[in-house]
């Protein structure tokens, strides 16, 4: 059952923050209304993968590819995780693409689709959610931008920025890394009305790129030396644990007698860490990160 007014202080702060990219595609919160609650774990990715530009299989409901204010107003009735749908199959590259003309910025749209929740990002996920014992665990993205690129991430961001929000975004005026800021503002202010909701204990990071940036522009403190490690059983990747701490100029944000910090746990991209396939270093890994998750919700 959601909490209507849970929902609705969230829905109030989202749509003020993200007002100027409503336009661009992308998404906020993957998981069912019912889990923005008190809620001990939290899941981020990087930021919605695809190509903002390629539309949906046609009759894929609920739909995937949206503008982000839409995917608000979706979420706000959404009784069903997105990681549980079916999502575009972009597998087959242009030959899995149907051009389309005349619906700019739109250039194409996806053939197929995966099943519901067989995305390997999406299995995979579940999976690491069920091995933790949260698989009402709230799902979101560090950014809720859509961008083609996630390596050049603030080109990137400038490039659907100018495709998608026109003149009605002020950020796109800037330079990609004034307009960077904006987004990573806008989102991060949201981040914390959800931190002050559901109060969580553990964050898990998927993403090699998000910690940096967190680093980068101080959103985070104690965040720079892991207090645990061990192998991912993907490459010569590791998985980490941090205890980082929120700053003082956020204590407002989240609210009296907020928590002081959290526990993050970075892993591998899931579309990448097969740990739905487990080898021993794979299995270690996961009972890592359950054992680090327990110890953040016994500690806090």
């Amino acid at each position: 059952m959601c909490d209507s007014d849970a929902l609705a202080r969230f829905d109030a702060v989202a749509r003020k923050e993200l007002e100027p990219y409503f336009d661009a595609i992308g998404d906020v919160i993957y998981s069912a209304c019912s889990t923005l609650a008190k809620n001990d774990v939290i899941f981020w990715g990087f930021n919605p993968g695809g190509d903002p530009a390629i539309r949906d299989p046609v009759g894929l409901e609920p739909p995937v590819q949206m503008p982000l204010k839409d995917a608000l107003g979706e979420f706000l009735k959404r009784t069903k995780s997105m990681l549980d749908v079916a999502w575009p199959d972009n597998r087959h590259g242009e030959r899995g693409v149907d051009r389309i003309e005349n619906e700019p910025p739109y250039t194409g749209r996806y053939r197929y689709a995966y099943c519901p929740g067989e995305a390997p990002y999406q299995s995979r996920t579940c999976y690491l959610l069920r091995k933790v014992g949260h698989t009402d665990a709230i799902v979101s993205n560090f950014l809720f931008l859509q961008t083609l690129e996630a390596g050049h991430i603030k080109a990137s961001l400038a490039d659907v920025i100018r495709d998608f929000c026109h003149s009605t975004c002020k950020a796109s005026r800037g330079a990609a890394e004034d307009e960077f800021q904006e987004v990573l503002k806008a989102c991060w202010r949201v981040h914390m009305e959800i931190f002050a909701i559901a109060k969580p204990k553990a964050l898990i990071v998927a993403s090699k790129k998000i910690l940096p940036l967190i680093r980068e522009y101080g959103l985070l403190e104690n965040c720079t030396v892991p207090t645990d490690q061990c192998k991912a059983g993907h490459g010569d990747q590791d998985c980490y644990e941090y205890k980082a701490s929120f700053r003082d100029c956020d204590h407002e944000l989240l609210g009296h007698g907020s928590q002081k910090g959290i526990t993050i746990i970075e892993v591998p991209h899931m579309s990448r860490w097969a740990i739905d396939i487990p080898n021993v270093d794979r299995q270690r890994a996961v009972d890592c990160v359950v054992e680090h998750v327990k110890r953040a919700i016994d500690e806090n």
